[in-house]
């Protein structure tokens, strides 16, 4: 119950589990979870339209990559090092995209 928190860093933690549920944070701009022990797959952020950076990378996450086309703010996408399969989505409808990083994980 945090609406006017902008940015929320919780990298190289021991964070273990699924992503929580983040829609609360409805002014969200940056959320980095990355270099933690996170699992599952990818939530969808839909209700977060200001973020504009997303860290996911350096953890166990499966499954494919969602569809982001809801998040028109979205700048960066970091995905590197998971454990995510499936093509890659297509992110046309992402007008502000300039980053996406998704290396070293099963993707076709």
């Amino acid at each position: 119950n945090l609406p006017n928190l902008e940015e929320l860093d919780l990298s190289e933690n021991q964070l273990i589990g699924t992503i929580p549920n983040f829609d609360k944070l409805s002014n969200l701009e940056e959320l980095d979870l990355s270099g933690n022990q996170l699992i599952g797959t990818i939530p969808n952020f839909n209700k977060l339209p200001f973020l504009v950076s997303l860290y996911l990378h350096h953890n166990q996450l499966i499954g494919t990559i969602p569809n982001f086309n809801k998040l028109p703010n979205l700048q960066g996408l970091f995905l590197v090092e998971n454990q995510l399969s499936g093509t890659i989505p297509n992110f046309d409808k992402l007008p502000n995209i300039k980053s996406i990083y998704a290396w070293s994980n099963q993707l076709s």
